[in-house]
This record gives structure tokens, sequence and C-alpha cells, in this order.
């Protein structure tokens, strides 16, 4: 059976929070041990969008998260002419009027996960930007667009363990 590659987009990752407050740290552990086994990864720029959010507070899980991972997860690169190849097939991924002059993670996380392929492996974008908007459209449509799957986060913890599926007598 081929290995599961998972990228993640900053929004998976924030979207943590709005699970029960005990599944946090469960979430996270099982997730870190993904990291380290060297199936999960982000881009460097999934980790500059969590510090420009960033609050400075030591609850901030997210942020925090990455942090203590990104020595594991932090994935090389991608390339520049692998993100080219990114927004030459779908550059409305990343919405060109908004006001920050901030980089935004979404291109680097089809690159990666674009780079990440091989032929033993599935490599899938796990993120909950499932919504296309009048300027920009959503990273699940752009993964489409270039033949990469994309999952949510409950999808992704189901497929990989971390939840278990609705009936399992699991704690």
């Amino acid at each position: 059976m081929p290995d599961d590659l998972w990228v993640m987009d900053t929004s998976s990752i924030i979207a943590v929070r709005r699970r029960p407050r005990e599944e946090h740290a469960p979430v996270y552990a099982g997730m870190t041990r993904l990291a380290e086994n060297g199936g999960l990864k982000f881009p460097r720029q999934v980790l500059g969008e969590l510090e420009r959010a960033h609050d400075g507070q030591p609850t901030d899980r997210p942020y925090l998260w990455v942090c203590e991972v990104r020595a594991h997860a932090l994935a090389n690169g991608p390339a520049m002419t692998t993100v080219k190849h990114v927004m030459d097939r779908a550059g409305d991924v990343v919405d060109h009027d908004k006001a920050s002059g901030a980089e935004d993670a979404d291109p680097y996380v089809i690159a990666v996960a674009l780079e990440l392929q091989r032929p033993d492996a599935v490599v899938r974008v796990v993120t909950e930007d499932q919504r296309n908007h009048q300027r920009k459209i959503a990273l699940t449509t752009a993964c489409g667009i270039l033949g990469i799957p994309a999952v949510n986060l409950s999808a992704f913890l189901r497929m990989v363990g971390i939840e278990p599926p609705v009936g399992d007598a699991r704690t």
C-alpha cells in the first residue's frame, strides 16, 4: 500500500480550535507523530501566516504547534518553478486585490504537494478552504485543477486514525 503524505494548510491547523477542547491535545499529539514520521508537511508560508496572526499569548496553540513540529514538518522549497506552474494553472487561488502584502500560503501548499508526489505515495492537501469567492477560488478547487486530492480536517483525522469513526468505542 502506498504511503500517505499530507500537506497542511493554515486553515486546518487553526480548525483544531473548533473541535471540543478535550480533543485538542490528542489531535495535536497525533499530528505531531505523523509529522515526526515524515507523513505531514507544510510550507514555510503556513508558518508565516500563523506568525502574523500570533497574538503573543501562550495559548495560541496552532502557532505553538507549528513551531514545535517545524523541524520535522517544514517542507523544503518548493521550487519557484513549481509555484509558477501552480500560479499559471490556478493563479486565482490568491486574492490579488487583498490589502495585505503578506504572502499567501495557498499556492505553496499546492506546490509542496506537487513536489512530494511519487509513484509509491498518495499526496493529499488538508484544508478548510472549500468555498469559491468572486475574486478567489478555494484551495480545494485549485487542488482539483492540478489533480491533487484535498480533504478537510475531519476527514484527515479519520483517515490517519486520530479520530475514530462514528460509533467506534475507542476513547
